[in-house]
C-alpha cells in the first residue's frame, strides 16, 4: 500500500513539472517590444527623442509577429517568408528615424537567437 502511495506521489510531482515548463518564446508582443528597444538604446546609443519611435516600430512589428505565427501554426515556409517581409519592412521603418551609421551597426549586431547558438552541424563534405 505505501509502495503504491509513493509510486502515485512520485507520478504526481514528475506530471506537475512538465506544466511549469516554459512555453516557446513565452514572451508577449509589449516584453518583446521592450526587450528590442532596450538593445537598440544600448547598441545604438540612442538619445531620448527616438525612444518612443523606436518602441513603437518595435511594438507594432513585435504585434505583427505574434500575429503571424498564429495564422500560420503549420505551415512554416508561409511564417518563414512572412517573417521576412516582416523585417524587410521593419527595416525600412527603422531607416526612416535612424542614421545610416545607426542602421549598419543593427545589421553587423544581429540580435542573439534565443537558446544560443548551434553547433555545427556534421555535414560531409562536398567533392
Amino acid at each position: 500500500m505505501k509502495y503504491l502511495l509513493y509510486s502515485l506521489l512520485g507520478l504526481l510531482l514528475l506530471g506537475s513539472g512538465l506544466f511549469a515548463q516554459p512555453q516557446r518564446g513565452g514572451m508577449d508582443p509589449e516584453a518583446l517590444a521592450e526587450r528590442q528597444t532596450q538593445r537598440m538604446t544600448e547598441l545604438l546609443q540612442l538619445d531620448e527623442d527616438l525612444l518612443p519611435w523606436v518602441h513603437e516600430i518595435n511594438l507594432e512589428y513585435a504585434q505583427r509577429m505574434f500575429e503571424l505565427r498564429e495564422d500560420h501554426q503549420g505551415d512554416r515556409a508561409a511564417m518563414r517568408s512572412g517573417m521576412q517581409q516582416l523585417r524587410v519592412e521593419k527595416d525600412v521603418a527603422l531607416a526612416g528615424i535612424l542614421t545610416e551609421e545607426q542602421m549598419q551597426i543593427l545589421r553587423d549586431n544581429p540580435p542573439p537567437r534565443p537558446g544560443g547558438e548551434r553547433p555545427p552541424r556534421n555535414r560531409r563534405p562536398q567533392n
